[in-house]
């Protein structure tokens, strides 16, 4: 919720508007291509809006792809076994989408300049997930389906590792990853 006083609320509706922009701009021109003021002149807004929304490329640009919902099916996993494949394919398919992988590099060395900004995105979009993912670990763990150790956060580190490598770096995610991927973490916890 938006607690800025005095002024017009903010429009949910241009917020979107612009993080679509973002993804379609970072797919095309790639991180140094999307810029603020060119996002404004393609999202037909003006460049103010956009600043007082995001202050920064890096902050509007890591907005645009880490303020995506993950899939529901994560949320209503019944057992760890069906759950896994649904959280690998949702890392794979993330770190695999065009707009990811063209904002990785120039987010990374927003990063390095200001680490601050990394530990923000990570509390926000990948805490939620890595815990939930610790918790259907615990549960297969108490009924007996699989190895307690390796633990479950070295499990998530292999997997967003193995997305990320393959997604970012090697443009090779596919459901080839998905079954590779799925294949290691089977082997790690022997279920």
């Amino acid at each position: 919720m938006d607690k800025r006083q005095g002024g017009r609320p903010r429009d949910p509706d241009k917020d979107d508007a612009v993080r679509e922009t973002v993804r379609q701009m970072l797919a095309a021109e790639g991180y140094q291509g999307t810029t603020i003021p060119a996002v404004a002149r393609a999202a037909g807004i003006g460049a103010p809006t956009i600043y007082r929304r995001w202050p920064t490329q890096a902050d509007m640009v890591e907005s645009a792809i880490a303020d995506r919902p993950w899939p529901v099916a994560l949320a209503d996993r019944a057992e760890f076994h069906e759950y896994l494949p649904i959280l690998v394919r949702a890392v794979v398919e993330y770190f695999a989408d065009p707009a990811t992988r063209a904002a990785m590099p120039g987010l990374l060395v927003e990063y390095y300049r200001e680490p601050s900004q990394y530990a923000g995105l990570v509390e926000r979009s990948e805490t939620p997930l890595r815990e939930e993912f610790r918790e259907a670990h615990a549960e297969a763990v108490t009924a007996g389906r699989c190895a307690a150790q390796p633990g479950p956060d070295a499990l998530f580190d292999a997997i967003v590792g193995m997305a990320v490598y393959h997604g970012v770096l090697r443009g090779t995610a596919d459901d080839a990853l998905v079954e590779q991927i799925l294949g290691v973490i089977h082997a790690a916890i022997r279920c």
